[in-house]
């Protein structure tokens, strides 16, 4: 039986999501990701003007595509039309389940309008994002869905994508918290990436000594 490790807001993390992150080869799961994301939601970033989406949401948008039903049941009760910056981190399964190969994250910008995709696989995912991007649009009814595909630092493995999207989570609010905009991002660096698996050890220990 998978042990419960913590449960934390609208997450929970079981003892096999600590042994992917104590692991440096494991591809990081929808669990773990929707974690940091609501950590993120309710720890560091708990602007009004940013709203993170979790991976399982972020899924059953793109698998309900009705943009009513999508409002009714997902958005509204979120405010999300009341966000300037919506967070997705996106996978490239297009079942009816949370998986797929690769994460890579997509930031929507209400200010200029625009759709900005961080993806470490080059445009790996850029079909999924342009077509999560076509959804929003039309539940938000945007007068477009201008995607700007981010230059953004590369892996060099075929496993940490998910660390990378949750990197640039990080730079995307540092970015918003400072200047409003997403035009001038810096890059992430191979450092913040290699320590970002202890940094999330540290932080779910941090959480469960306070339970």
């Amino acid at each position: 039986m998978d042990k419960l490790i913590i449960s934390y807001h609208d997450s929970c993390l079981y003892k096999s999501d600590i042994e992917i992150l104590n692991s440096e080869t494991e591809w990081l799961n929808d669990r773990i990701i929707s974690f940091y994301l609501d950590y993120l939601q309710h720890e560091i970033y708990e602007s009004k003007e940013i709203l993170f989406l979790g991976s399982e949401v972020t899924q059953a948008i793109k698998m309900m595509g009705n943009p009513e039903e999508i409002n009714a049941v997902i958005l509204d009760p979120l405010n999300v039309k009341e966000k300037n910056f919506l967070i997705f981190p996106i996978n490239d399964n297009s079942k009816d389940q949370v998986g797929g190969s690769h994460w890579s994250l997509l930031v929507y910008s209400k200010s200029d309008n625009t759709f900005y995709h961080f993806d470490s696989s080059g445009s790996s995912n850029y079909y999924v994002c342009s077509k999560l991007a076509k959804i929003i649009k039309s539940c938000l009814k945007l007068s477009n869905e201008k995607i700007v595909q981010v230059e953004c630092l590369q892996q060099n493995n075929s496993y940490d994508c998910g660390i990378y999207v949750l990197c640039h989570a990080d730079s995307v609010c540092k970015a918003i918290m400072k200047s409003n905009t997403l035009k001038d991002i810096k890059k992430i660096s191979y450092k913040t990436v290699l320590s970002k698996r202890s940094e999330l050890l540290e932080i779910i220990k941090s959480i469960e000594d306070t339970k």
